[in-house]
């Protein structure tokens, strides 16, 4: 990684000044009064189908499990009949199918919701349509043109302030025009964390409102999926988030259906279910260390896009191990699991590299979606070396990436500077938190656990790193983020992600 030093007497400004946003933008208050003409429109068209039987369906992800049970819990408070499918990841992929259409004109459903997904659907719609059910879509995802539905929410349409939301944020908004439900707004805010959308404007508005719910502590569906004590942005992004995901991942042995149910659920049965959530969690954990293991083993590091594939790969864990292997060896890569004939799996890409736009033209996919950072692919066997030669033979230019890093004192790093930190929280897309680097000036440094190399900068401040190839490094600067010292007192920590 090469790196952008900036040096900064004052990091909250710099902070600020990077990002092209001043301080009263980013506190931009809201309301939740809803005055937009497309969540209106969609609200008429529901109230007009209230004697219709409707089928919800969503997505596997976090962001699409939020979405159903915000659209679920609005219908069962409307007193509209409804039902929910959320389809397999292994089995049915994702979004709407012709099956899907087939089953709900077989059981009598008048009307359609597709929630995170149906945008680019038109075909199935159509199918839909021609049987004589109406479909409603909420989604954010990209498409050609708008398909012949009754209704569309899309962050496309929605004027300025709804135009960076979730399905999940879409659909909270879109509760927000019949009724105020807290469980609704948790959900919103934190499909908006999990589906990494941008941290500024409503957006950050409705995260914040999340936050405060959750700290009152009555939604007591997340307080059980939080193994903290308290809520905090990292205890939502790498324990809550990564628990809602694992149900899918982990087929079939898990069933994102079940969260749905969960969320509606009273707190006895809440208590309950959490356990099969856990144990489900715990065994994702597992296998995905075996996982990256094997993907280390098997791995060429040679080419520009790195892929690597077996038999033993399990396809819900293919982009976490994917991204693992991109913060090890700074490229793209493509982890593919091999079953029946048939490559499946993901991909993650590096900034300044969009991985969908290079590997779409390849013609003999099974499927092909995704993003400039992610994609998701199946290509059958016979068509895989093909493959591998397009990734071998494709002009690839990959942008010369230099991340910033805010060069400071270490006498700059106090409990001052880190309230300063939380309190710009939280970070991400749009605001972006800049590494801190520090000189290395520390006068003792010890290796934890005989592979963990720490160095002691002064009596309240020291710099840890988890990376064990980097314990017989000594380097001039340490770079990292700080926090709190969880093991001593009045000490601040800096975790390090990189010595150079």
């Amino acid at each position: 990684m090469k790196y952008n030093f900036i040096e900064t007497n004052d990091v909250v400004k710099s902070i600020y000044e990077i990002n092209g946003i001043n301080e009263e933008e980013l506190n931009k208050e809201y309301d939740f009064i809803i005055k937009d003409e497309v969540f209106l429109n969609f609200k008429d068209k529901l109230l007009e189908n209230k004697d219709k039987k409707f089928l919800i369906v969503g997505d596997y992800d976090c962001d699409g499990i939020c979405a159903t049970t915000i659209i679920k819990k609005l219908l069962n408070h409307l007193n509209i009949q409804n039902n929910f499918i959320i389809p397999s990841r292994i089995n049915q992929g994702y979004g709407l199918n012709e099956e899907m259409v087939k089953m709900a004109k077989k059981h009598n459903f008048d009307c359609l919701i597709l929630v995170d997904n149906g945008i680019v659907c038109n075909k199935e719609i159509d199918l839909a349509n021609s049987l004589g059910i109406k479909v409603f879509i909420i989604d954010h995802h990209e498409y050609e043109f708008l398909p012949n539905a009754e209704c569309v929410i899309h962050s496309n349409i929605v004027n300025n302030t709804y135009s960076e939301l979730s399905a999940g944020g879409l659909s909270f908004v879109l509760s927000r025009c019949f009724y105020d439900d807290e469980l609704s707004l948790a959900l919103g805010g934190l499909s908006t964390i999990s589906d990494m959308m941008k941290v500024t404007g409503f957006n950050r508005y409705l995260i914040k409102e999340m936050m405060s719910l959750l700290i009152k502590g009555d939604i007591y569906q997340l307080k059980l999926l939080n193994d903290s004590n308290t809520f905090t942005y990292e205890s939502l992004s790498f324990n809550v988030i990564p628990k809602i995901n694992a149900l899918s991942r982990m087929e079939p042995i898990g069933d994102a259906n079940k969260l749905v149910q969960y969320f509606l659920a009273d707190e006895k049965t809440c208590r309950i279910t959490i356990e099969q959530i856990d144990y489900v969690n715990e065994k994702r954990k597992a296998n995905t260390k075996t996982m990256t293991a094997e993907a280390y083993r098997l791995i060429n590091n040679t080419d520009d896009v790195l892929i690597v594939s077996s038999c033993n790969f399990m396809e819900g864990l293919c982009g976490l191990v994917a991204n693992k292997l991109v913060h090890s060896y700074n490229k793209p890569v493509i982890v593919l699991s091999f079953k029946d004939g048939v490559y499946k799996g993901s991909g993650r890409s590096i900034d300044g590299f969009n991985l969908y736009e290079a590997l779409k033209p390849f013609e003999n996919y099974d499927s092909f979606g995704g993003h400039e950072g992610a994609i998701g692919l199946s290509i059958k066997e016979e068509n895989f070396q093909e493959f591998l030669n397009y990734v071998r033979d494709i002009n690839i230019d990959i942008k010369e990436n230099y991340k910033d890093v805010f060069l400071i004192n270490e006498e700059s790093i106090n409990f001052k500077l880190l309230s300063q930190l939380e309190s710009l929280k939280p970070f991400g897309l749009g605001l972006k938190e800049p590494l801190l680097a520090i000189k290395n000036n520390a006068y003792k440094k010890m290796i934890v656990s005989c592979k963990y190399p720490k160095f002691i900068i002064r009596n309240d401040l020291s710099a840890i790193s988890f990376n064990e190839f980097y314990k017989d490094f000594n380097p001039e600067y340490l770079i990292g983020h700080i926090k709190e010292d969880g093991y001593h007192r009045d000490s601040i920590q800096l975790l390090i992600e990189d010595l150079v």
